[in-house]
């Protein structure tokens, strides 16, 4: 049995948040950097599926 999909986006962006606060701080983070970083759409980071 494979990964569910949702779970697989969640963890991406949940990795690329991690990467990107250390790297430049939480009020240095911005949303659309995750985006590119998790190699998601806006629509992936806002939405829970």
């Amino acid at each position: 049995m494979g990964v569910n999909p949702g779970e697989e986006k969640r963890e991406k962006i949940f990795n690329a948040t991690l990467k990107l606060i250390a790297e430049k701080g939480f009020h240095g983070t911005a949303i659309s950097r995750g985006e590119k970083e998790a190699g998601v759409s806006a629509g992936d980071w806002y939405t829970d599926r």
